[in-house]
């Protein structure tokens, strides 16, 4: 096929709604395509007597006129290649991917603050969820293989917008924001200036950007769309959604705890469902239950007075210790315990959601990436893997910012103080 003509090609494109297979005869790329419904029965059109035209909406014809437009601008992007720009943008992706960010925590919470690590997996859950809501609301699908070719693994969802680009955009930029503004507030303390780390800051994100166009899994589009709504989500965590959620986990009543958990399970609940089943679900479910969880011990620690100081900043003391060996044994210790509280809470959740809701939710679900070639049948079920990576990350959250300090505290290995700053 000459994708870079693109005349008289079937492409088959996911939408929601209707939840049927769209195939559409594209001889020219800025040609729009008829939104009108109903069944076709002459055998040389495109669409099968089985098969219903859904409505579709003016950007969504948008989407999928730039989707398709932009097929040769990704295989002349990806002419330019290089076996070590391939192995660099490859380590660009996953210092984007989810389970990166979920690794990040300990470290975050252990060593530099609690107040941090409550903003960064709450602000993680908001750009996941709210990049997975549309993905799973337009159903674009990801750039065509083989006809762009993908530099390591395939994600299985859909591409727009780009969830590592809204990330990458607003998850560093708010680190390096509250490390200068608020960690660090006086300036003899910083280990770089200002312009030095803004400098690494954009190096950092572009590069998780533009590996995601390089390596063949989102088109212009999507990255573009998802810095924009990086962008957004940044200004108005700094400006309002922080102040509030920082109230809540310090000053908040004796329902916080219950109110946080029902409030993640409602926002999994009406997370959009696509008309085939992709992992978009289980990234949700993931960072949701990561940040309700750390959320929760937050407030735990601050309402019942578990941990020495009363302010939302307390933390162990890891960087008291004079003897390095020390700070590494208690930060291993710490890591086996969330790995082992991973593990326990994966099996209790696995138990409970298919003993108790084995008809909600699909143990059985084979997730395949969504692409213009796809031609499975209508499937909305809902994987198992949402609500089991809900209650997961839910137990590994409380563990990291809750269980890891009070236990090394019960054992003598460290105390808990409260930071230099308060809010």
């Amino acid at each position: 096929m000459k994708t870079n003509t693109m005349t008289t090609e079937t492409i088959v494109t996911d939408l929601p709604r209707a939840g049927q297979t769209l195939t559409m005869r594209l001889k020219n790329p800025t040609r729009k395509t008829s939104p009108r419904m109903g069944r076709r029965k002459s055998p040389t059109n495109s669409l099968t007597s089985n098969e219903v035209l859904p409505p579709r909406s003016d950007l969504q014809n948008l989407l999928i006129n730039l989707y398709v437009r932009q097929i040769p601008i990704l295989q002349k992007i990806q002419s330019f290649r290089h076996p070590m720009l391939d192995v660099y943008m490859r380590i660009a992706t996953m210092c984007g991917d989810e389970i990166f960010y979920i690794t990040f925590l300990p470290l975050v919470c252990w060593f530099i603050s609690f107040r941090l690590v409550l903003n960064l997996t709450s602000l993680m859950a908001l750009c996941i969820c709210s990049g997975n809501y549309l993905k799973n609301t337009f159903c674009i699908p990801r750039p065509p293989h083989p006809e762009v070719r993908c530099v390591g693994h395939q994600d299985e969802d859909h591409g727009f917008p780009s969830t590592h680009t809204i990330s990458a955009t607003a998850f560093p930029s708010f680190f390096v924001w509250f490390m200068y503004n608020v960690q660090w507030q006086d300036a003899a303390t910083h280990p770089i200036s200002a312009g030095a780390a803004f400098i690494l800051l954009c190096i950092w994100s572009l590069s998780i950007i533009s590996s995601r166009v390089y390596n063949g899994q989102h088109s212009l589009t999507d990255v573009g769309a998802g810095m924009v709504i990086g962008l957004t989500i940044l200004y108005s965590w700094i400006n309002h959604i922080s102040p509030v959620l920082e109230y809540w986990a310090s000053s908040g009543g004796p329902l916080v705890g219950i109110v946080l958990f029902l409030g993640g399970a409602a926002v999994l609940a009406a997370h959009p469902t696509p008309d085939r089943p992709t992992s978009a679900l289980g990234e949700s479910g993931l960072v949701v239950g990561a940040a309700v969880g750390c959320s929760t011990a937050v407030w735990m620690c601050h309402y019942f007075n578990l941990l020495e100081g009363s302010h939302i900043s307390t933390t162990a003391s890891f960087f008291t210790s004079s003897h390095p060996a020390i700070l590494v044994f208690r930060f291993v210790l710490g890591c086996v315990l969330v790995l082992l509280s991973r593990t326990v809470c994966k099996k209790l959740a696995g138990f409970f959601v298919s003993r108790y809701f084995p008809s909600t939710w699909e143990r059985d679900i084979k997730y395949v990436t969504p692409s213009i070639h796809d031609t499975r049948p209508f499937d909305n079920r809902r994987g198992i893997d949402m609500p089991v990576k809900y209650l997961t990350y839910y137990g590994v959250g409380v563990m990291i910012c809750f269980g890891v300090p009070a236990i090394l505290a019960l054992m003598g290995f460290t105390t808990m103080v409260p930071m230099a700053f308060t809010l």
